[in-house]
């Protein structure tokens, strides 16, 4: 796949915010249900509903799941063809299980139609590595709407009072500034990352720093995907668990996203390692006590896809009762209109689309943050995480292994040995 560098070099087209039906109120009174994971980002998607209705007279209805139980409802949903959803949310890890299913409406036919699409919505505006990431078997399965990678958010007095002119650079340094910036006795830690196993999302931010040490999917010469008991992912392991174990805030296994954006507003950790949308969030006024002294780093790793390239997309259920109105409802939720709207209102940092990302609205943001998300978008790897069918199994594996790895009831190395004989025997038997 092409890197994601090509959110910074492709050129920008320019367009209007125009979005698909082209008319107002052309579907006045259709309800529709999309579903999402339910987290404080995707949340604010919640302010695009009043103006798609009156853009459209659709009536949206957002549904959101924990991510522990997400895609185990879409799954039966789906599979029963009950129309419930018209509208989901789906990312990279997902797209392997949804894609070959035959529930997912391909949207080729709206895109070529003009009535259904109009020319100055314009698709050929989405950065093409990322619109590229939502197609199947030469089919474009669906939108995508957001894209992220991840940087070290880090206090900038903190560091300092420590005795640090500059941040690490890599993880190994982050590793290294974590035990001189421990001071439990002060009120903060050193570092932290998600640490739940809930969801399996330890191993997000275990991958985040497996990338950064060298660590693949599909390692040359090596055998792909059973991967976890490799030099990297055992390293990955060992810093993550002593990171946490010893250097990060009291309670850091039941760490959810939530507790990581109030341990870092509430200056009650001086470093986390987190997604770049996570960007507003730290820095809320009406939150946090630190937005004047955050500082931003993109870590560097070996090679060149060393950073986290999650892509997320609105997909049609081919159970759907209304679907050019699920259409005409993703169309203004991916314009640039609606994308202008959030980065506006800081409710999305990371657009999709090339006019957005180059507009003067978006140039506003701090412009430290801007330069380091851009250099992780360059180096994104779009398969920071398993893209075949086996992937969740995989994941789950993982997490499981981290979470025996933090809790101390088995050492990392041979966690990870034991998820990766687990993933040797779940690979044999596809």
């Amino acid at each position: 796949m092409k890197r994601l560098l090509l959110i910074v070099t492709v050129a920008v087209v320019a367009v209007t915010g125009v979005f698909a039906s082209g008319k107002t109120d052309s579907f006045a009174g259709t309800k529709l249900v999309l579903s999402s994971l339910d987290t404080s980002i995707l949340r604010k998607n919640d302010n695009l509903l009043p103006l798609l209705k009156e853009k459209t007279g659709i009536e949206l209805t957002m549904d959101y799941i924990p991510e522990s139980a997400y895609m185990t409802k879409l799954q039966v949903v789906l599979a029963a063809g009950s129309g419930e959803y018209d509208i989901m949310y789906a990312n990279n890890k997902m797209y392997p299980v949804l894609f070959p299913t035959g529930w997912i409406l391909p949207v080729d036919d709206y895109l070529k139609d003009p009535k259904m699409t109009t020319k100055e919505w314009d698709y050929g505006d989405f950065v093409p590595a990322i619109a590229a990431n939502v197609k199947y078997e030469g089919k474009t399965m669906g939108i995508p709407f957001h894209s992220e990678s991840n940087l070290l958010y880090y206090n900038k007095k903190l560091l300092a009072d420590n005795g640090f002119k500059e941040p690490p650079k890599t993880v190994l340094e982050v590793y290294e500034y974590a035990k001189k910036l421990h001071h439990p006795e002060k009120g903060y830690a050193g570092v932290a990352l998600i640490g739940t196993r809930e969801g399996n999302v330890n191993g997000y931010g275990w991958i985040m720093v497996w990338l950064a040490l060298g660590g693949s999917w599909r390692p040359a010469g090596k055998t792909p995907y059973a991967v976890l008991a490799n030099p990297e992912a055992i390293q990955a392991a060992e810093i993550w668990t002593d990171m946490l174990k010893n250097y990060g805030p009291p309670g850091i296994s039941n760490y959810g996203w939530n507790e990581l954006y109030l341990a870092m507003q509430q200056e009650k950790v001086a470093m986390v390692i987190s997604p770049t949308n996570d960007y507003p969030t730290y820095t809320d006024p009406s939150k946090s006590k630190i937005g004047e002294v955050m500082g931003y780093q993109c870590l560097k790793g070996p090679g060149d896809k060393y950073t986290v390239g999650n892509i997320a997309a609105w997909l049609i259920a081919k159970g759907s009762k209304n679907p050019k109105a699920a259409w005409a409802a993703i169309t203004f939720l991916t314009s640039r209109e609606a994308q202008i709207k959030q980065v506006v209102e800081k409710n999305s940092v990371n657009p999709t689309r090339n006019s957005v990302l180059s507009s003067k609205e978006f140039q506003k943001y701090d412009p430290n943050w801007a330069a380091a998300t851009k250099e992780a978008f360059a180096h994104g790897n779009l398969e920071y995480t398993p893209l075949i069918p086996q992937g969740g199994q995989i994941r789950e594996y993982l997490a499981i292994a981290l979470s025996k790895a933090l809790s101390g009831q088995m050492a990392p190395k041979d966690a990870m040995e034991e998820a990766n004989a687990n993933v040797v025997k779940l690979l044999a038997n596809k």
